[in-house]
């Protein structure tokens, strides 16, 4: 096949895709398909890096679990079009195979900024003897642990441990009566806040 039916036919996949048709032969010309491309690409671009700015930097669990479907989506749609139309490198699938092994970093951290922002806004006097300040934590660690169907393995671990170390127990264990808990606390500590581990990102046309 001759170099220009391949880009021909190149052409009329890449237009089926876009437009979500099935014809035989090129609808418009060769510049307003290239045009078109570009759009949608920069579309479904838009909606990515706005959610992976969530992923990155959000101290919300909702925020951050309620992020990644949509990511996930609308790279499979630059997906379909990789063959077809030579995108910047990362591509779509390989930004997507590099995500989803990252996932767990970017869990694991986000975790970690809850917690620290909930322990910004510690009730006073802000130690863990205080029923107050249990209590305040008991609900932090409720509030997250409400999207265990959303985590992975990893950031659940994770959560349990930071639990453990404000608790003394796991979160699945029995809670003790407030007026007869007898465990010894610690202090609470306020560590830095975790630093983001870096990804490749996906760049412009």
């Amino acid at each position: 096949m001759s170099a220009k039916k391949e880009e021909k036919k190149r052409l009329i996949k890449l237009q089926n895709i876009i437009f979500d048709s099935n014809e035989t032969e090129l609808m418009v010309t060769p510049s307003f398909m290239t045009e078109c491309a570009k759009k949608f690409i920069v579309k479904h671009l838009r909606v990515i890096r706005n959610c992976m700015t969530n992923i990155k930097v959000t101290k919300n669990p909702a925020i951050f679990y309620s992020s990644i479907p949509p990511m996930l989506e609308h790279l499979e749609e630059l997906i379909k079009i990789e063959e077809y139309y030579d995108m910047s490198r990362p591509t779509p699938s390989a930004f997507k195979k590099s995500f989803m092994e990252n996932r767990p970093i970017y869990a694991s951290n986000m975790v970690k900024r809850y917690i620290h922002e909930a322990k910004q806004h510690i009730p006073p006097p802000g130690h863990m003897q205080n029923p107050l300040v249990r209590n305040y934590f008991q609900e932090v660690f409720d509030e997250i642990m409400g999207f265990e169907k959303e985590m992975g393995r990893e950031e659940v671990n994770l959560v349990d441990i930071l639990y453990n170390g404000l608790f003394k127990r796991s979160y699945r264990d029995p809670k003790p009566d407030a007026d007869n808990d007898e465990t010894v606390y610690d202090d609470v500590e306020i560590e830095d806040s975790t630093v983001e581990e870096p990804i490749e990102q996906l760049k412009e046309i």
